[in-house]
């Protein structure tokens, strides 16, 4: 017998030992690429786009929008601030609290480019445009440039500050008419100028990375729903939710998913964007509001969240249920609505639903 033979040979110790390592090798690369075969799949599409141009305004549905880091283009780059109110050092105001001004939710925003007329191309009067409508209002119209012409001061938004063009004295008593109460003003969170500093939250800053910015959102870029988690929400309160409520800007339609499979996407991709979820959404007291009046009507909504939702991994999110996650772009393209959500990586555990 030739001595590759003995060395081979499964009769032999070495050969055992070898045949043992291979099969063990074998064992490991097929988990690993099977592992990764099952984390990369499809698991729906997207059903719904919604942006938010004014903070805690009505939202706007749209077919497709750019994916832009600090959120989808002209998604909360305006914000309503009480100038009147308690102030941050070094801020101008506060912003506009729907819980105590729940008429904001009968305001719609409207958001197009308009170029300049024939008779002024070579004008700057072209571009972005804001348009708020509110019923027993008149049409209030904002050209870019006339936004841009404002002050520059600094707004903060929960933990994080940045600096926002001042959108002028028309618009600023147009809201206070409209709202009923004068000291509010406009302002605007221009593509070009600096967003909001994640890490620079006190509270969940240590989960963001690098870099990454927000516009006028609370704490991420993007908040993501399931219409499987809504649909179980309307099960238990025996009635319709609307998603509206959630303020979602990414709803995605998991027909073969069970409700709150969500919880799990640790990393996950649409029309070949990369996301990474940031943290599961605490829900808080604005979900119990009618959308389109800001009316409270569902004071049960959260009681209900709360007996099956809660997120005891994370102590941060306090007496929070959870519906959604927050979760930031790690590159920018076009979203629409029809898009494939694959899946490439999952947590370990999602909320054990009781």
């Amino acid at each position: 017998m030739l001595f590759q033979d003995l060395v081979l040979s499964p009769t032999t110790p070495l050969g055992a030992a070898m045949v043992a390592a291979s099969l063990a090798c074998a064992v490991v690369a097929y988990w690993f690429v099977g592992s990764a075969l099952r984390s990369s799949r499809p698991v729906g599409k997207v059903s719904r786009l919604v942006m938010y141009p004014v903070k805690s305004a009505r939202g706007v549905q749209v077919e497709s929008g750019r994916c832009l880091k600090r959120g989808l283009e002209h998604d909360r780059r305006w914000i309503i601030i009480y100038t009147a109110g308690v102030k941050v050092a070094g801020t101008v105001g506060s912003d506009l609290n729907r819980l105590h001004y729940p008429k904001v939710a009968e305001l719609y925003p409207r958001v197009k480019y308009q170029g300049p007329s024939e008779e002024e191309e070579d004008s700057d009067d072209g571009g972005l445009e804001l348009t708020l409508t509110a019923a027993g209002m008149p049409d209030i119209t904002l050209r870019e440039n006339e936004m841009r012409a404002g002050r520059v001061d600094t707004i903060q938004v929960l933990r994080i500050a940045a600096k926002a063009f001042d959108c002028g004295d028309a618009v600023s008593e147009w809201l206070s008419t409209f709202l009923g109460k004068s000291g509010f003003r406009l302002y605007y969170m221009a593509e070009d100028t600096s967003g909001r500093v994640c890490s620079q939250d006190t509270k969940w800053g240590s989960l963001a990375q690098s870099g990454e910015e927000v516009s006028f959102a609370y704490v991420t870029p993007y908040l993501l729903c399931t219409e499987q988690s809504l649909n179980e929400v309307s099960a238990r309160l025996k009635r319709d939710v609307d998603m509206e409520r959630f303020r979602p800007n990414i709803v995605v339609d998991c027909a073969n998913s069970t409700p709150y499979a969500e919880d799990r996407w640790k990393k996950f991709s649409i029309s070949g964007v990369p996301f990474r979820m940031v943290k599961r959404c605490g829900r808080c007291l604005i979900t119990q509001q009618d959308p389109a009046t800001g009316v409270t009507d569902a004071r049960d909504l959260l009681s209900t969240l709360r007996t099956y939702r809660l997120d005891a991994s994370d102590r941060r999110h306090g007496n929070a249920p959870i519906f959604g996650i927050q979760v930031a772009s790690e590159s920018e393209g076009m979203l629409s609505v029809g898009d494939v959500i694959k899946v490439d990586d999952f947590t370990a555990e999602g909320i054990v639903n009781k």
